[in-house]
């Protein structure tokens, strides 16, 4: 099909450690052993169960009881949208009761997507990927890059372009 229109926007990717999820403990979402606090279930459109909270905090975040503990900066990061992704899963996904289990699948697939190099001025570690997340396609043919819109949590579409290795990545997942 021929693309007639790309809608995409950047996503930073500056962050070369974990620390950004540090706060999760300290609110008492996860506990110091990595379990993950339990809530009363809640029940999302599409049969998506939210028995836990963290998967309230990033799937509903306006009425989690910590909404706000991520600032808009951090929440724009793409290490928080790869959290962020494979948190919230899908429909028929079997989740996690140990955040460990996140923050290890988490840094690894950070890992495989974003390059880092050393500042030649600086000596400090930082990633040199670029990273855009594309939102829609219009093409010829009018078939939609995500089926089913009305599910942001499940739909996502990123491109990591890595320039000095002249590779790219794309991470894509429809919710259907």
């Amino acid at each position: 099909d021929t693309v007639k229109e790309v809608d995409f926007r950047p996503v930073s990717c500056s962050l070369t450690r974990m620390d950004l999820f540090e706060k999760l403990e300290d609110a008492g979402v996860v506990k110091s052993n990595g379990s993950i606090t339990k809530m009363m279930d809640q029940f999302l459109p599409a049969g998506i169960t939210i028995s836990d909270e963290l998967r309230w905090l990033f799937m509903n975040e306006d009425e989690s009881d910590h909404r706000g503990l991520f600032t808009e900066e951090e929440k724009s990061e793409f290490l928080y949208h790869v959290m962020w992704r494979l948190i919230s899963g899908g429909a028929l996904c079997q989740y996690e009761d140990d955040f460990t289990i996140y923050r290890n699948t988490a840094k690894a697939v950070y890992k495989d997507l974003v390059s880092v190099r050393r500042n030649q001025t600086t000596s400090q570690v930082e990633a040199s990927t670029h990273v855009y997340q594309v939102t829609s396609i219009k093409q010829v043919s009018e078939t939609p890059l995500f089926p089913r819109p009305d599910f942001p949590n499940q739909n996502f579409c990123y491109l990591c372009i890595d320039p000095s290795a002249r590779k790219v990545f794309f991470w894509y997942n429809a919710f259907v």
